[in-house]
């Protein structure tokens, strides 16, 4: 049995636009160091280790980022959690938490109201494009 426990304490937002199901994914940062990716895929994937097993990576509906944007927004304690069988995802699960207490379906509607485009207790997000070279 594999687990993996990383601290999020910020996020990137790189939004490619639809291609293929594919919108674009956030890196979870953990300081400066990379502790997870969620690829928003309407395409399912299993979540597996990546980088020698250093993070997390995970896929979510594209239609759930207004979700995850109030969740990673929220200022809160967040981690990204792995459980499997090995890295590369067998009988794997991995899921955003907050650990300070429970997200419940009212406190995220609450959130995602109080929160525009141009709001967040986080200074340092920002959305980006991956540079072309």
């Amino acid at each position: 049995m594999v687990k993996l426990v990383n601290p999020i304490t910020d996020f990137r937002i790189y939004y490619v636009g639809c291609i293929s199901d594919f919108a674009g994914w956030i890196a979870l940062l953990n300081g400066n160091q990379v502790a997870g990716y969620v690829y928003l895929s309407n395409k399912a994937q299993g979540p597996r280790l990546g980088g020698f097993g250093k993070y997390i990576v995970m896929s979510r509906p594209v239609a759930e980022f207004p979700f995850l944007f109030a969740l990673l927004g929220s200022g809160r304690n967040m981690q990204i959690t792995y459980h499997g069988d090995d890295a590369e995802g067998k009988n794997a699960i991995a899921f955003l938490e907050d650990v300070d207490g429970v997200n419940t379906p009212e406190d995220m509607r609450a959130r995602m109201k109080d929160m525009s485009p141009g709001r967040s207790n986080r200074s340092s997000q920002r959305a980006s494009r991956p540079s072309r070279k």
